[in-house]
Parts: structure tokens; sequence; C-alpha cells
């Protein structure tokens, strides 16, 4: 039987409040597999965006896991430096925000904003990390990846 890729047991998360610490999300518990999918689906406020920023190591500094364990490949993310997180995010881990317009940097333009994280995360030359960029905007039918590369997310629908 293989093990789970990433595997949520038991994680309780609370925050810090002028009235006091309040746990906000009490026993959550899933496991993804290699190759699987997972939806994470509820009520707005029902803890599926905490969920994701706890396991990304983003929860704000109010917030504080109190209870259980996110292990990926075996390994507890919870106990990870913001170093070691840092390597992970983004290149094996990543988080597609719900809001289009706060994914991206509104003062950069957006090619520019991939290619960087193309060349945190690959070996990849500047050069190739903008011709990677290209083609990952062709291969989500942006019209013209040329010209968007070069253009302000407010100036893309």
């Amino acid at each position: 039987m293989s093990h789970p890729l990433l595997n949520i047991h038991q994680i309780s998360i609370g925050f810090q409040t002028d009235n006091g610490f309040r746990e906000t999300l009490q026993q959550v518990d899933f496991q993804l597999y290699k190759n699987e999918i997972l939806g994470i689906v509820g009520e707005s406020g029902s803890g599926k965006s905490l969920t994701s920023l706890a396991v990304l190591g983003l929860l704000p500094s109010s917030a504080k896991i109190t209870e259980g364990e996110i292990l990926y490949n075996g390994e507890d993310l919870s106990t990870l430096s913001t170093k070691q997180l840092r390597k992970i995010r983004g290149k094996e881990i990543s988080m597609i925000f719900q809001e289009p317009m706060s994914s991206l940097n509104p003062s950069m333009k957006c090619g520019p904003q991939v290619t960087e994280i193309l060349l945190e995360h690959t070996a990849l030359s500047k050069k190739e990390a903008k011709a990677e960029t290209l083609r990952l905007f062709e291969k989500v039918k942006l019209p013209r990846p040329e010209s968007i590369y070069d253009v302000y997310p407010h100036q893309i629908s």
C-alpha cells in the first residue's frame, strides 16, 4: 500500500484575538495520494483557505497550529524553517488563490513575475526562463503571449 503524498492529520488552528485565544479550525483530517486530485469544498468561513495556508506555512502571525501534523512525503511541514519551506513552495506545493486580481503583483509586469518564479525554482537561465514563461502562456491559451509578457495584470482580462 502506498503512503500519502500529503497527510493532514487532525490539525487544529486557532487565533490570538483581543479576547484571548480562539480555536477556529478543529481536527481537519485528509490524505492526498500521488496522481490523485482532491477538491476541498465548504461554506465561506469553513476553513478551506486556512487549511491551505497552513500547508504552505503561510498562516498569519496571529494564527497557530495547536495540534496535529501536516506531513508531506513523511516530513512535518509545520516544523520546517521558512527557508526550507521556500524550497517546496511554488515548486512542489502551490495554491491558486480565489481572487485573481490578488494573484499577481499589480506593480510588476506579468511575464517577469512568472519568470522570477522559474528562476527561483529551476536551474534555467534568464533566457530559458523567459522562453518557458512564453510557452506556459501559450499552454494556458493566453492570446499573444509576447504582448502579455510585457503588460501589467490590470491591462489584461
